[in-house]
């Protein structure tokens, strides 16, 4: 009798355990209709609806899950700039920092806060376009940098001692040289022919060729020549490269920069 109870005792056991094994793989089965992204971020409109049918096999997607923040930037340069960059390090002519830094500039003309950091680049260039690749890492908390969207990027490559020539004060030739008219030492145009290293907001970059403090004309050259009499009135450029006269009381307090002065011709 007590052997007969046993046995019952042990189909019991082994029906609650068998139960208990379905009721484990049910609840794993239950799992697999519950899809967990592996990364945190942003989801993109669904490519499936309610009721649609889908297998672990399929090839293609529910959705596309994005990371916003932080947001990677991969930003192209021709080699032939990043070859000029390298000689003018060699040269001396330009001091690179402890670190490479980049910022960007989003819509019309406006600078995203804060910095990206370099992340990584491209050993190899573009057989198409000639170009090296090179990516950064920006904050993007306020989520408003978007995949696909077109941004320039302006990178801190280093420092040099140069002058800095309105773009507005003369125009490139043929042999590649900045030509701009000068106000000479005795009151008279004078005209110059600068070479240009790259470019800074609205104005040339110019080693040499031109003196500190040296007043660069910037209106009226069109129908200037060299050797003429002017009559300077000292102005500055707005961000949009328009000028603006300098009223004596603040020319006499402002400081000049020692790249250059920029003067009008008066009418």
């Amino acid at each position: 009798m007590l052997i007969r109870q046993n046995l019952k005792l042990a189909s019991a056991k082994a029906t609650l355990l068998s139960a208990e094994a379905a009721l484990k793989y049910s609840r794993i089965q239950l799992g697999w209709t519950t899809i967990v992204s592996p990364i945190d971020g942003i989801v993109d409109v669904s490519n499936v609806s309610l009721g649609d049918l889908v297998s672990s096999g399929q090839t293609d997607s529910l959705t596309t899950v994005t990371t916003l923040n932080p947001i990677f930037i991969d930003m192209v340069a021709p080699v032939e700039d990043m070859l000029s960059f390298r000689r003018q390090i060699e040269q001396g002519a330009v001091q690179t920092g402890e670190k490479l830094s980049a910022q960007l500039q989003v819509g019309d003309n406006d600078i995203l806060e804060g910095s990206g950091a370099l992340v990584t680049y491209s050993p190899t260039v573009s057989t198409s376009t000639g170009s090296v690749t090179v990516r950064f890492q920006f904050d993007n908390p306020d989520h408003i940098i978007l995949p696909g969207m077109f941004v320039r990027g302006i990178l801190q490559l280093g420092s040099q001692k140069a002058f800095l020539i309105p773009q507005r004060a003369g125009s490139h030739g043929a042999d590649g040289l900045f030509s701009a008219f000068v106000v000479d030492s005795d009151g008279k145009s004078k005209k110059v022919s600068l070479k240009t290293y790259g470019s800074y907001q609205n104005n040339w970059i110019v080693r040499s060729g031109i003196s500190a403090n040296e007043q660069v004309i910037v209106d009226g050259q069109k129908n200037l020549s060299e050797g003429v009499a002017v009559t300077p009135v000292e102005v500055s450029i707005n961000s949009d490269g328009t000028t603006q006269d300098i009223a004596p009381s603040q020319a006499n307090d402002m400081k000049l920069s020692p790249s250059h002065s920029q003067t009008s011709l008066s009418e």
